[in-house]
């Protein structure tokens, strides 16, 4: 959870799916979208707040999932 440990998930090959807060600022959506390799990106679903009250943290913007059984039942969602 959040956007350094996502970037190291990325940068060790961990190939996660990548949920954004819909309030991320520009700057962090321009660094989002140049990880790669990434299962995908799910943008627009919950605010940072949301996400973060969902996650049990006081702030959170990005969150990677790499678990496949995660990754699969969040695609069975229609993300």
């Amino acid at each position: 959870m959040g956007f350094s440990a996502v970037g190291k998930m990325v940068a060790k090959g961990e190939n996660p799916l990548v949920i954004t807060a819909s309030d991320l600022g520009d700057s962090l959506k321009g660094k989002v979208s140049r990880w790669q390799p990434v299962r995908g990106v799910v943008a627009g679903v919950l605010t940072g707040e949301d996400l973060a009250r969902a996650l049990g943290r006081d702030k959170l913007a990005v969150v990677g999932v790499s678990d496949s059984g995660f990754v699969k039942g969040i695609r069975k969602l229609g993300f």
